[in-house]
């Protein structure tokens, strides 16, 4: 049976074997080898207890090297999964992807046919992480990929927005409000309900309002919850203002992308079919970081 130790030293040889960067953190073991370690000791717990070869589902978005570690070092089990492709560990050998969705699995979902690039739907965090892979997708199949959605959560719930608005009463010309706009909002409505910057700072409001909304708390919930807080009876008031007066001005704000889209999956059975159909495969970067409207 192989112990803690063995597991470690076992992935570290095999990933030295593909150029891994293995570059130690101050306690000494990567993040990887953190990881790597809980997965190979789930499995030889697993393989221990059931006493026979093992059937293992993988989904993920990372490059494949996890799944193809597992298969390697545990022979006797099979790994199913779209991460497990012989194919496309190669072409990742090519560009030693560490992080994110590794592009060399969407180029051989296109290259191989089996998508069509506006089947595709792969969201980062960054349009600059966008850009790059759909850059590099592109390079590696020699295929134009403007089809493939590949974008921030953002650009693809204002992309989703502007096509579908309508189903949920929205208008297609709705403006985005960046931060400036949305602190003069908030300003405004502390005025109006007579509120002293000294008791609830406009931008402490703002970051109070936004952190709501990314628990899908609204204005009545925070309202309701806060009891005996004074401060958060106040915020609550501000909130329910400033939803109001965006509104009111046909606005949204970066956070209102993700909640209405959401509404517009949850209320329209003919918009969320649509994109359930077109959509085969879809990947999220650093999926584990995504807020409650995002997941």
């Amino acid at each position: 049976m192989m112990n803690l130790q063995d597991i470690q030293q076992h992935w570290q040889n095999w990933a030295r074997s593909y150029g891994k960067d293995l570059r130690a953190t101050t306690k000494g073991r990567t993040a990887k080898m953190i990881e790597i370690a809980a997965i190979g000791r789930v499995v030889e717990r697993a393989r221990q207890e059931f006493g026979r070869p093992l059937r293992i589902l993988e989904v993920g978005c990372g490059n494949g090297f996890n799944c193809s570690w597992v298969a390697q070092t545990f022979s006797d089990c099979q790994v199913i999964g779209l991460d497990y492709i012989p194919e496309m560990i190669d072409a990742a050998r090519l560009r030693q992807a560490e992080d994110g969705i590794d592009d060399s699995r969407l180029s051989y979902l296109v290259g191989n046919a089996e998508a069509e690039p506006n089947q595709i739907l792969a969201v980062t965090f960054t349009n600059k992480a966008a850009e790059e892979m759909r850059a590099r997708v592109e390079a590696l199949i020699g295929n134009d990929c403007s089809g493939m959605w590949i974008s921030t959560f953002h650009s693809l719930c204002a992309r989703l927005l502007r096509r579908e608005a309508p189903a949920i009463g929205l208008s297609r010309d709705f403006v985005i409000y960046d931060s400036s706009d949305q602190m003069v909002v908030v300003k405004q409505a502390m005025k109006e309900l007579h509120i002293d910057d000294g008791f609830v700072q406009p931008r402490a409001a703002l970051s109070r309002i936004s952190h709501a909304k990314n628990k899908m708390e609204t204005p009545d919930q925070m309202l309701a919850s806060a009891g005996w807080n004074r401060r958060d009876e106040v915020i609550g008031k501000i909130y329910k203002h400033y939803v109001g007066a965006l509104k009111e001005a046909s606005a949204l704000d970066f956070d209102d992308l993700l909640l209405k889209t959401v509404d517009l999956f949850e209320h329209s059975a003919v918009v969320r079919g649509k994109y359930a159909q077109q959509f085969r495969f879809v990947m999220v970067d650093e999926y584990q970081d995504t807020n409650r409207p995002q997941y």
